[in-house]
């Protein structure tokens, strides 16, 4: 269940998930309204995404990501050998673009927001993995045995609500030691004003913590002490091998918060 306390809202799943959201408008307790970051956990289609939308619109990510979840759930039912753990990664890839494109469409240009997702699936073998992606909301791939992170999003201005399509769409490779971190544009802002630091180093760092749940909060313990957070921040970090395929769908964020409403 969603955690909330002051400026913070916390989602975690033991050894597996940790996510976060922080509005940096609200510096007392009152519940989270406003903010401009969303995220949404589909447990039962490997859902992980996140959204953010500007501050003269703030609800429009978290009604992208609900009319996204929706599309996924839709395209759950009428193709459900897609989760059946022998899927077709490039076909599913192939429908999901479609369908996300024709939602894309029909997002006008006041609701614009960024897009970043990662959609984990079970193989006989092993976990796949794809990318969605649009705006500059980042995701990186990090292997945990040889230190290493790469941006597998390329940061760009074609919001959703700007552009007609999704900017990227593609499978990408799992290996055993695979991690992957989501993040709206305010983790990045954060970095900079950080000491100097780069936010892949700061992430780098973090990931060397054994249990995944509580990188999020590391960060924010870290950093956001520091300094008087410029924007909203949203951050997702996941193990694909560890995840539990039964749960609540989770959405979180935006001006329409509420954390015990998952979307229809």
């Amino acid at each position: 269940m969603p955690c909330e306390s002051a400026n913070f809202l916390t989602y975690t799943v033991a050894r597996a998930i940790g996510a976060k959201i922080v509005d940096r408008r609200k510096r007392d307790r009152q519940a989270l309204s406003g903010v401009g970051d969303s995220l949404l956990i589909n447990h039962r289609r490997g859902v992980f995404a996140i959204a953010d939308s500007p501050d003269s619109n703030p609800s429009a990510s978290r009604n992208f990501l609900y009319s996204f979840n929706r599309v996924v759930e839709d395209l759950s039912s009428r193709r459900p050998e897609f989760w059946n753990g022998c899927c077709d990664v490039d076909l599913l890839t192939k429908s999901l673009t479609y369908d996300v494109n024709r939602l894309i469409e029909s997002v006008d240009y006041r609701s614009s927001t960024t897009f970043s997702c990662m959609i984990c699936l079970r193989t006989e073998d092993n976990v796949a993995a794809i990318m969605l992606h649009a705006g500059d909301t980042c995701i990186f791939k990090v292997n945990t045995i040889e230190n290493t992170i790469e941006q597998i999003s390329r940061s760009s201005i074609n919001f959703v609500g700007k552009a007609d399509k999704i900017s990227q769409a593609e499978p990408v490779e799992v290996q055993h030691d695979t991690r992957f971190v989501l993040c709206s544009d305010g983790l990045q802002v954060l970095a900079r004003n950080s000491e100097g630091r780069t936010l892949q180093a700061i992430l780098l760092e973090a990931m060397r913590h054994p249990e995944v749940h509580e990188i999020p909060d590391l960060i924010m313990k870290r950093y956001v002490p520091q300094i008087e957070l410029p924007d909203d921040l949203a951050v997702i970090v996941l193990d694909p091998h560890k995840l539990n395929r039964s749960g609540e769908t989770i959405l979180l964020g935006g001006e329409a918060f509420n954390p015990r409403t998952p979307p229809g």
